[in-house]
């Protein structure tokens, strides 16, 4: 599974790097560790199923993606997600 990137660079998917952008995100909305971690696990799992079935993705539809999942988790989490992009 590769990632098109922004910049048009192509990754290798990482779900490293979802859950930890999601427990991140998780963190700063004042959740606790336990439930970062329960809904970074989510997430990530789910975001893994999509992923599987495609060739590639681009980041941006990736990151909407992301960002829709955690919203029914949590919607102050998805907002710090979404709003904490790196801009690189």
């Amino acid at each position: 599974m590769e990632i098109i990137k922004r910049n048009g660079k192509i990754e290798e998917y990482n779900e490293k790097k979802v859950f930890s952008a999601v427990f991140e995100a998780c963190l700063n909305a004042h959740l606790s560790r336990n439930k970062s971690y329960e809904i970074a696990r989510e997430v990530t799992k789910e975001a893994n199923k999509k992923v599987k079935k495609m060739d590639y993705i681009s980041s941006n539809n990736l990151f909407i993606y992301i960002v829709n999942i955690m919203k029914r988790f949590d919607e102050d989490a998805a907002f710090m997600f979404a709003t904490h992009r790196d801009i690189n």
